[in-house]
């Protein structure tokens, strides 16, 4: 974890890293640990509540839950090969140049200002 090398850095280290670096990927590490945490009762609670699930499903339809079980788990790849094309297809924050950035933010920027002015003008009659 970085804490332990936070507190082990040699002074050089420190020179070259800023404290907010320092802060920043600390507190990083710790929002990673604390979603693994809370992710982490998944594990024994899904294949409890999926069990409860189908004897209940079974003892109320019988027999042809077989049916939709098969089929949520034949879906399972095919939603699991949909996912990673989504993930490949979905556009990172990095990769937002800042050309196509100021087209879509530029306009409200201009509008921000104008109606800037404008209340300024109307409230400076005022005083």
């Amino acid at each position: 974890m970085r804490l332990f090398q936070a507190l082990t850095m040699s002074n050089e280290a420190r020179k070259t890293t800023t404290v907010g670096e320092i802060v920043n990927l600390m507190s990083v590490d710790a929002q990673r640990l604390q979603d693994a945490a809370g992710y982490l009762w998944m594990t024994w609670s899904a294949p409890l509540q999926i069990c409860i699930a189908v004897y209940m499903l079974w003892s109320l339809l019988g027999a042809c839950i077989l049916a939709g079980l098969a089929v949520m788990i034949l879906l399972m790849p095919i939603h699991a090969v949909i996912a990673t094309i989504s993930k490949k297809l979905q556009v990172s924050p990095d990769r937002i140049s800042s050309a196509s950035l100021s087209v879509f933010v530029l306009p409200y920027i201009t509008v921000f200002i104008i109606r800037i002015s404008i209340n300024r003008s109307a409230n400076s009659c005022c005083l």
